[in-house]
């Protein structure tokens, strides 16, 4: 099973740039039930979409805002999506402590410290 993220989900509901292409070529290709995302990027893009409606302060923006907001339900209604349940929030937790770890372990490389010092000065 492939699980796209937020960022992908993006590029499936308005990317029409190469990458876009490429990415449902590539899901096209897949067997169905292949691809999933999770609730989490749902939640994310659904602030954002009902952020963007209350902006709207004319009749055309909100006629926008409500026909970009029913595109991204309608994404979401194609394609599965994983619970964040108890196990993900496992999981989420393990992932969460080894990237800690390799963040501890690049801190002692001078490679790392410059690089995090220079991103620092910008």
């Amino acid at each position: 099973m492939f699980i796209i993220d937020t960022d992908h989900v993006n590029l499936l509901e308005w990317g029409s740039g190469a990458i876009g292409q490429r990415l449902h070529e590539r899901i096209r290709g897949l067997p169905e039930g292949e691809v999933a995302t999770t609730i989490i990027s749902f939640e994310e893009q659904t602030r954002g979409w009902l952020a963007f409606q209350a902006r709207a302060r004319t009749i055309e923006q909100q006629v926008t805002a409500y026909r970009k907001l029913n595109r991204h339900l309608n994404i979401y209604c194609e394609i599965d999506v994983l619970e964040f349940d108890t196990e993900a929030a496992a999981e989420f937790e393990r992932l969460r402590r080894e990237d800690r770890r390799d963040r501890a372990h690049l801190q002692g490389n001078s490679a790392y410290q410059e690089s995090e010092r220079l991103q620092q000065s910008t």
